[in-house]
């Protein structure tokens, strides 16, 4: 299994504008065409995967708990002081790597709002071993979250399969959106 980073646009967006935006950050998208998953989107609206990866295993969206973890006490208990070290090591590694991402997002998505406009970005994170354009599941719920919101701790506390609406205006559609605080979920 692995992490799937999706984003969803207004159909008024193109993969060309899209990745435009996208290669200052090392990003590209392709659109998946999937009926399942397109049907559960508001109408006028596509789903874009990485043009790049079918793994995003090392992401830092929806990595909070692996960012928060204190593993020290673990460390404490092996006997191994170079063992003990080197997992040390690798946590601090791991942890600076999911900021490193996880701010390249948030940075991304600020840029698609704040310099070309975009009313909003949509924000999809899937566990899947399958093409997504044949993957079928179910996008349990939809948050809010405006643009003056957007942090790496909200976008580290994304959970699987919840679409994450990301505005710079305030939602004009509230009776199609339960919206909730990510910090509540």
């Amino acid at each position: 299994m692995c992490i799937r980073i999706t984003l969803i646009f207004e159909n008024i967006y193109d993969e060309v504008s899209i990745n435009s935006v996208a290669k200052s950050y090392d990003r590209r998208f392709k659109i998946v065409n999937n009926p399942i998953i397109l049907s559960q989107l508001p109408d006028g609206e596509r789903w874009f995967e990485s043009a790049y990866s079918s793994c995003e295993c090392s992401t830092g969206i929806g990595s909070f708990e692996l960012f928060t973890r204190n593993v020290e006490n673990v460390i404490e208990q092996l006997k191994d002081k170079s063992i003990a070290e080197e997992v040390r090591t690798e946590e601090v590694k791991r942890k600076s790597m999911y900021k490193k991402d996880v701010d390249n997002w948030g940075e991304f998505i600020k840029s698609l709002i704040r310099k070309y406009n975009f009313k909003r970005v949509g924000l999809l994170m899937h566990f899947t071993d399958d093409d997504l354009a044949r993957a079928d599941f179910l996008i349990l719920d939809k948050y809010v979250v405006k643009y003056s919101d957007i942090n790496p701790e909200v976008l580290m506390k994304i959970k699987n399969e919840l679409y994450i609406i990301l505005w710079i205006i305030k939602l004009v559609k509230a009776k199609q959106i339960k919206v909730r605080n990510i910090r509540e979920g």
